[in-house]
């Protein structure tokens, strides 16, 4: 079963307020060479700065985990910053 992603977008108004809406759909324009997300559900109020606005959306998103038996991520290692999986230097 594949695991659904929930994309999220941040925007900010013309008063400096920050919005985090989930993203429903995306698609392109191929005459503007351009993507269109179209947004469906509010994640939140408005927000004062992004950092506020990021940690409402990392909060609907799991961290990701590796396979269970790859070889290849053997000595990875969780990044707070990121939360994706990286080589360890």
């Amino acid at each position: 079963m594949k695991k659904r992603v929930t994309r999220v977008a941040i925007v900010c108004d013309a008063d400096c307020f920050w919005y985090v809406r989930r993203v429903a759909l995306v698609k392109y324009d191929g005459i503007r060479n351009e993507m269109s997300y179209v947004c469906d559900r509010p994640i939140g109020t408005s927000y004062d700065t992004l950092d506020e606005a990021c940690d409402a959306a990392m909060a609907v998103h799991e961290p990701r985990r590796p396979p269970p038996t790859s070889s290849a991520l053997s000595g990875a290692r969780l990044t707070s910053a990121s939360d994706c999986w990286v080589p360890r230097c």
